[in-house]
């Protein structure tokens, strides 16, 4: 429960809820029985003035209503008090179970396992913003005990999101990014700095949901990271600052901390990532002779040892208002941290040799883009282009079928009437057997009734 004054709202029939809203508050460790009631009845404004006035001194730290139906439908309509929640820093909540925030084993382990059941509570207060900012100490203590892998836990939420059917959970990425953001602020408030459950937070946080400030915050977790002494997140840590550094267009530095992380890679158990990153810093310095024979030597490595390259980043930041040289150095520098082959860098190349057309570093572009096999050049999709073909093969596909059931409808009549007519012949051939068979028992009769013969 948050530091403050706690106020409880009611409409209608939530108020018959008074008792249990008071429980809920003491639970939480605030002041349940000395907490101030204001009933909203729709025509008197007596008691939205009173919340009013009490936000603007700063006398409410929590507002809690036994319906969140109330809350948004009622309290939140009010434009006034939506600005001083977010000028105040109010939370607002309603009623849910406080052993929610302490989990124990058993509930921990559900919750790893992916059980909805044990998920719905936690991911619909998260979606209506009810548990606080940050989770509390005994909540992370509980998951991190489990796994401190902040990566799986938002994975988990994720899944288990896509198959709730709740009228407040409707999106896999915002579960998992309100239980990441939510479990990390609560690890930065809980656990000591040097943590190695909050520096892989922290970490997580550089990978996964940059903000502006994220070469600042790299270098910060570096400085930890390195007096910690975790050789597998130090080395992580610096391949995710050396690409942040790529992005930024930060070359120097983004080369020296990728050198910084290939002697860890003599270890088969880290991932090689490290020699990409400076291959695409020394191209964004302009050493194009060298970084170009790098990458030719990397890529023909990696078909040798049928190695493959994976992201450093989870997610990247978008720039604007950059000139065109800058933003395609930058476009390189993420090409070739996952291409597979030198096909997927022709294009960019091809556009920063044309930008350098007058230097000598345009020679070498020029060369090492002649050398490319054709197959390697690929002209740019034409998207109408494709769906003409598309449509054409499907009235292609389509055009055949009736004249083909024609067919078989004719063959089939043609059939029916060779059946008919071998039928015909069959009969009268057994008419004409029978009449001469007749004709012959006749001829015979009148051969025996003739008269003179002994």
């Amino acid at each position: 429960m948050r530091a403050g004054p706690v106020v409880l709202y009611f409409r209608g029939a939530s108020l018959a809820r008074e008792a249990e809203a008071r429980a809920f508050v003491t639970a939480l460790g605030g002041d349940g029985a000395g907490a101030a009631c204001f009933v909203d009845d729709g025509e008197d404004n007596t008691a939205r003035d009173a919340i009013v006035g009490s936000m603007r001194s700063g006398a409410v730290g929590v507002i809690v209503s036994p319906s969140y139906q109330d809350l948004v439908y009622g309290f939140f309509v009010d434009e006034t008090i939506r600005q001083l929640v977010k000028d105040r820093d109010v939370v607002a909540a309603d009623l849910f179970d406080p052993a929610l925030l302490s989990p124990d084993f058993d509930q921990v382990h559900d919750l790893w396992d992916g059980k909805v059941a044990a998920w719905e509570p936690l991911l619909e207060g998260l979606a209506k913003s009810v548990l606080g900012d940050a989770a509390p100490a005994s909540f992370c203590e509980e998951l991190m005990a489990v796994s401190d892998d902040l990566a799986a836990w938002s994975q988990r939420a994720g899944d288990v999101a896509r198959r709730m059917r709740s009228e407040y959970v409707y999106s896999a990425l915002r579960s998992a990014e309100h239980l990441t953001t939510w479990v990390r602020n609560g690890l930065l408030i809980s656990l000591p700095a040097d943590d190695p459950a909050l520096l892989s937070a922290r970490l997580d946080a550089l990978e996964r949901r940059p903000v502006w400030e994220v070469v600042e915050h790299g270098r910060a977790l570096l400085i930890d990271l390195r007096a910690h002494g975790d050789p597998a997140l130090l080395h992580r840590a610096l391949l995710v600052h050396a690409a942040r550094c790529l992005e930024e267009g930060l070359w120097a530095e983004a080369e020296a901390t990728a050198e910084e992380a290939r002697p860890f890679e003599r270890d088969p158990a880290f991932p090689r990532r490290a020699e990409r990153l400076s291959l695409a810093a020394r191209l964004g310095r302009g050493e194009i002779t060298s970084a170009l024979a790098g990458l030719d030597a990397l890529f023909l490595a990696e078909r040798s040892t049928q190695s493959t390259a994976g992201p450093v980043l989870h997610a990247k930041r978008s720039f604007v208002e950059l000139d065109e040289y800058e933003a395609v150095l930058r476009e390189l520098g993420l090409s070739i941290q996952a291409a597979r082959d030198s096909s997927k860098l022709v294009e960019p190349l091809t556009r920063l040799c044309e930008l350098t057309r007058r230097s000598a570093d345009a020679d070498q572009l020029r060369k090492w883009l002649a050398a490319q096999k054709p197959a390697a050049v690929k002209p740019p999709l034409d998207l109408w282009a494709e769906y003409g073909r598309f449509a054409r093969e499907r009235d292609a596909a389509q055009t055949p079928a009736p004249k083909k059931a024609a067919s078989k409808k004719t063959a089939a009549k043609k059939a029916a009437s060779k059946k008919a007519g071998s039928k015909q012949a069959a009969a009268k051939k057994a008419v004409a057997k029978k009449a001469a068979a007749k004709k012959a028992a006749s001829k015979k009769l009148a051969s025996k009734k003739r008269p003179g013969k002994t």
